[in-house]
């Protein structure tokens, strides 16, 4: 792995025998640190000798096994929130509800910049001017596992970014990203360009730099030892790659999300487009990790590493090739073609190499789309699924395939289009998409989500404030939800509602005699039924009040 730049505290925070020390010896452990400055790999062994005791360490990335837990937000200004302050309870999942422009979108917005800028820090790049202003901030979360919690605290006290990050208490002397998240997934419904700049220029594009700059160690990692982007924003190109990914899952989840496209794994063809990349094209071919080779008498571009070479020679080999001229298509008929090429890169290669590799060549302008078509004349195609079914593959495959400790959700509308059915098991289907230790933030206009959490997972935003209610959501109806908890009077048409009300009316000042009122209810019968409820009700008022009348 990479070598990791440690405080002295940090170190002792990271090892794993810490919370076995007595507390005799860990003062001496941790005092013997405060004096050095540590380089550690994951998994390197640090041997401390002392006239008292000798005791060795294993470093590790502290937040390889551990579940993230948000604490507190707290916002002194930003946009419509002001001296904004938000408990989360301890659980996986917290979902945002209320009206448009309220905040729940700008609320996912910010937890986004927060943790992207700190990514930046932790990692020694700078800012670009203009688009990080955050103001003033406390946000705290917990990294938990079955032996012991760590507290993380960073304060931002101005409106300059220059947050501090504090471990437990202790302050550090720099932001560390040992101690953030170890991804952060992103779905936004209607990302703005503010947004999706600082996804682009502060991860896309240096990810982007990383893999093709000449000499870079990206392009001579092993296969299936790719570097991590941090940040992943859900992207509609990543459909396919997100598709084909899933099919080397073993989770039930995952076999569920495939199954509702009817996807046929033996009467099916997945082609790969790849292209000539720009960078090849231009004449300062030479910065970039690829050489000519000389085969006869033909000189041959390839890259530099294993991993593109690798999938490219692969595809020549394996797939029927169709050419134009920036481009060749290789096809594959059955997936099992498909699955036995990623196996030549490794054996037992899981559902999130196969991403990163996919991830990695789209990236590095290799692969231009994956077409997925399946049926017995393939006249499917996963470009013409519902926007329902490509939203849940978007949305929960990529939980599915990031299901890692400690890893952050931050999902804005995930529900969109997803029938009611559907939505309605969604929360489940995220709770176990997120189950190895992951922490998801939702907002939703969906009264069948808001039944399926819990209350202290639930907060209602009202121009930037947080609105309390004393009701209990869970478990109930979709129309007391609607009514409760999304500001409505009445989950019917609102023409039909206002054609009750009206007859309401009339009742209560004894007008259900005439005929103008006989000849309003006969026509809204005729709309809704006889047999509705609310008719049958109005029916036993009248009588009600005839008998109450005679008595």
């Amino acid at each position: 792995g990479e070598t990791i730049k440690m405080s002295a505290n940090d170190l002792a925070r990271a090892v794993t025998p810490m919370t076995k020390l007595s507390d005799a010896t860990a003062p001496l452990v941790v005092s013997f640190l405060n004096r050095n400055e540590i380089d550690c790999k994951p998994n390197i062994f640090v041997c401390i000798h002392t006239p008292q005791t000798s005791v060795t360490l294993t470093a590790k990335n502290i937040n390889s096994s551990r579940r993230l837990y948000l604490k507190q937000l707290h916002i002194e200004k930003y946009k419509l929130f002001h001296d904004f302050t938000i408990d989360f309870a301890q659980t996986n999942i917290s979902i945002f509800i209320g009206e448009n422009g309220n905040g729940k979108s700008t609320l996912i917005e910010y937890l986004t910049k927060v943790f992207a800028y700190l990514f930046v820090k932790a990692e020694g790049r700078n800012l670009l001017d203009g688009i990080y202003t955050l103001g003033s901030f406390v946000l705290e979360y917990s990294l938990v596992n079955e032996n012991s919690t760590i507290n993380i605290k960073i304060e931002n006290e101005s409106s300059v970014f220059a947050p501090i990050m504090s471990i437990g208490g202790n302050e550090l002397k720099k932001i560390n990203k040992t101690y953030l998240p170890k991804n952060i997934i992103i779905s936004y419904s209607g990302i703005t360009r503010e947004l999706q700049n600082v996804v682009e220029n502060y991860f896309e594009m240096p990810f982007v730099k990383r893999i093709i700059q000449d000499g870079d160690k990206y392009t001579l990692m092993p296969s299936c030892n790719l570097p991590n982007n941090d940040f992943y924003f859900s992207r509609r190109e990543y459909l396919s790659a997100l598709f084909i990914s899933l099919m080397f899952s073993n989770s039930e989840e995952s076999k569920e999300l495939i199954a509702k496209t009817e996807f046929d794994n033996f009467n099916c063809q997945i082609q790969f487009v790849t292209l000539t990349p720009e960078y090849i094209k231009s004449e300062t071919k030479n910065n970039f990790a690829y050489e000519d080779i000389q085969i006869g008498d033909n000189v041959v571009t390839r890259f530099r590493g294993r991993v593109a070479p690798q999938f490219m020679d692969i595809l020549a080999q394996r797939g029927t090739e169709d050419l134009t001229i920036d481009t060749k298509t290789y096809a594959f008929d059955g997936f099992s073609n498909v699955e036995s090429m990623f196996k030549l890169f490794k054996e037992d290669i899981t559902s999130k190499q196969v991403f990163d590799i996919l991830y990695y060549l789209i990236h590095n302008q290799l692969l231009g789309k994956i077409n997925i078509v399946w049926g017995e004349n393939l006249e499917f195609s996963l470009d013409t699924i519902s926007e329902g079914q490509k939203q849940e593959i978007m949305t929960l495959g990529l939980s599915l395939i990031f299901d890692t400790p400690s890893t952050l959700f931050l999902l804005d509308e995930p529900d969109t289009y997803l029938h009611p059915k559907w939505q309605r098991e969604f929360i489940s289907s995220l709770t176990k998409a997120t189950g190895s230790g992951g922490c998801a933030m939702v907002s939703s206009h969906s009264p069948s989500i808001v039944s399926d959490v819990k209350k202290e997972q639930l907060f209602i935003l009202n121009k930037g404030r947080l609105v309390e209610t004393s009701f209990n959501n869970y478990g109930k109806e979709v129309n007391e939800i609607l009514i409760d908890y999304f500001g409505l009077d009445s989950t019917r048409s609102k023409f039909v509602q206002e054609k009750i009300d009206e007859l309401r009316d009339m009742i209560a000042q004894d007008e259900y005699e005439p005929e103008s009122f006989k000849q309003k209810f006969d026509d809204l019968s005729n709309l809704v039924g006889a047999d509705d409820e609310e008719l049958t009700l109005i029916k036993i008022d009248i009588k009600r009040r005839k008998y109450a009348k005679n008595k």
